[in-house]
């Protein structure tokens, strides 16, 4: 339990497990959905899969409509990478930014599983329906999410290698 405690990054910390623990705490008093196993490996385990969950629901939807809003205007990214190798204070304040993105992404969608809670009573939908709902919409944003990130990773590879031509 430990080591694996040990190998989690801050970022996972403030970004998943965290997320996840207040989420499920807040499921269980405010909806009444209870997904707290008694095994500490399995609550870890689930804490963490859905602050993933909430974290992808707000780099995908929340990050983009606040985008879209004009709430929000991020730097390019060009110049983020070059900004950090100058300031490491960044990704820090970028891990707390991003913190702050998956606790509002979990409040919003704790009101939107109130509302579909509601919705599934009114008109007694089924669980196998309900679970099989999630699945797709778990594949669906884990989709985008890999989509997403291998985008970064392309563009990273080739600032790396437009930098060892320009060194060359």
């Amino acid at each position: 339990m430990e080591s694996f405690l040990n190998k989690l990054e801050e970022y996972n910390i403030l970004n998943y497990l965290l997320p996840g623990i207040v989420f499920t705490w807040l499921a269980k008093k405010y909806i009444g959905i209870d997904t707290s196993p008694e095994n500490i490996f399995e609550m870890l385990f689930i804490y963490y899969f859905i602050g993933s969950v909430i974290s992808r629901l707000g780099s995908l939807l929340l990050e983009k409509i606040l985008i879209k809003i004009k709430y929000i205007k991020y730097a390019d990214y060009e110049d983020y990478i070059e900004a950090t190798k100058k300031d490491k204070l960044i990704e820090k304040l970028l891990i707390s930014s991003n913190t702050y993105r998956t606790f509002c992404a979990g409040f919003i969608s704790l009101l939107a599983l109130k509302l579909l809670k509601i919705i599934i009573d009114y008109f007694k939908i089924s669980t196998n329906i309900f679970y099989t709902i999630l699945l797709i919409l778990g594949a669906i944003i884990y989709c985008f999410s890999y989509k997403k990130q291998t985008q970064y990773i392309t563009r990273r590879v080739e600032r790396a290698k437009d930098e060892e031509i320009n060194t060359i």
